[in-house]
């Protein structure tokens, strides 16, 4: 306001049905109880947006956007550090830590290797016949800027490792993230296996073992050769279902996925 000049100065020359009349006090109070409640009401529906935003929530709202992530606060951590860690895409997303786990239960049962593909990258394409390519029909597609094993020399010993894709592959959309797991055929998981104890006292607390009749107990192999027969806990359903379990834990989030045996990889 210009220096000299007073408020009573301004009101004096506005019209007389903008200033404020003497005369309406409720009315006066209810318009200015009414811009107060507009006001709080702003402030508290910025805050909640805020809250609701873990780029911007804090304290115990903050805490409950990251535990919807799996992520929880440490003692003694800051909010900063806090919404650091959430928003931090972990390594246990990428495709080799995903190989890593598969791999890791297949190692138990098989010195075959899973390998991974995604349909955004490894789709097979095909063409009307104009084109100066061909569509890999029947064959290992030889796509060189995706750095396929079998193309090693070709790109000068740069590969993505355990990304062979043992043909064509046609995907109904590339809408998302999706990736196909290969894995090999596991046999003879479930089969019943004999073992020989060669002790002439064979564990007290063993069953169904076979003896040569010499043992008067019938149940325990005093002899010098006894056996039993027993399924082994581990079936391929089993092993594969491991996989799927640690798969869909490390996986990204609405990342679709699919596990196929395939025996093109061995057993």
């Amino acid at each position: 306001m210009t220096a000299g000049v007073r408020r009573s100065d301004v009101l004096a020359v506005l019209p007389a049905f903008v200033r404020r009349s003497d005369s309406a006090p409720v009315r006066d109070a209810l318009a200015a109880a009414l811009v107060e409640i507009l006001r709080r009401y702003r402030q508290l529906s910025a805050y909640a947006a805020a809250q609701c935003d873990i780029t911007r929530a804090t304290g115990i709202y903050l805490q409950s956007l990251c535990a919807e992530h799996g992520v929880f606060k440490q003692d003694g951590e800051s909010d900063d550090a806090l919404r650091v860690r959430a928003l931090t895409a972990p390594n246990l997303v990428t495709p080799t830590a995903i190989l890593a786990a598969a791999n890791a239960i297949l190692a138990l049962y098989t010195s075959a290797r899973a390998q991974y593909a995604e349909s955004a990258l490894d789709r097979w394409f095909v063409q009307d016949g104009s084109a100066g390519w061909h569509s890999f029909v029947g064959a290992q597609p030889q796509y060189l800027a995706r750095l396929y094993p079998a193309d090693a020399v070709v790109n000068g010993g740069f590969v993505r490792p355990s990304s062979e894709i043992g043909g064509a592959w046609a995907f109904a959309d590339q809408l998302g993230r999706f990736f196909i797991l290969r894995v090999p055929v596991l046999t003879g998981l479930g089969s019943a296996h004999a073992f020989l104890a060669a002790d002439i006292n064979a564990p007290v607390d063993a069953r169904s073992f076979v003896a040569d009749g010499s043992n008067a107990g019938g149940s325990e192999a005093s002899g010098q050769l006894g056996m039993f027969v027993y399924a082994d806990p581990s079936t391929a359903l089993g092993a594969y279902q491991a996989i799927v379990n640690a798969v869909s834990r490390i996986k990204g989030q609405s990342v679709r996925w699919a596990m196929i045996a395939d025996p093109r990889l061995g057993s």
